[in-house]
């Protein structure tokens, strides 16, 4: 998990330098290394899916955004709290594409 925690970090860092490439690269590999060890609902997975998703976002890439943010709110909406704010974000982050 530091290995995956460090990744993250990396990806965020090129992301706010502009290396978008580089950071959707990055959180791809964070999110499928999030879903092997901790299992594709646990919050951690969520988070990856979220980055991953406002990158695409970033990007122009709507259509993968659009389908990473549904498939991370299913599963936040099935394995965390109501209250938690990974929810909001996802919801959000879909929202934002959406308009809904």
């Amino acid at each position: 998990l530091d290995t995956i925690r460090a990744q993250s970090a990396l990806a965020a860092a090129y992301h706010q330098a502009g290396r978008m490439a580089a950071a959707v690269q990055i959180y791809e590999q964070v999110l499928a290394g999030t879903e092997r060890s901790l299992g594709p609902s646990h919050r951690d997975t969520v988070a990856a899916g979220i980055s991953l998703a406002g990158t695409y976002y970033d990007v122009g890439r709507l259509t993968d955004a659009t389908k990473v943010y549904r498939d991370v709110l299913q599963r936040a909406e099935e394995a965390l709290p109501a209250s938690d704010p990974l929810l909001k974000s996802a919801r959000d982050g879909l929202a934002a594409i959406t308009g809904q």
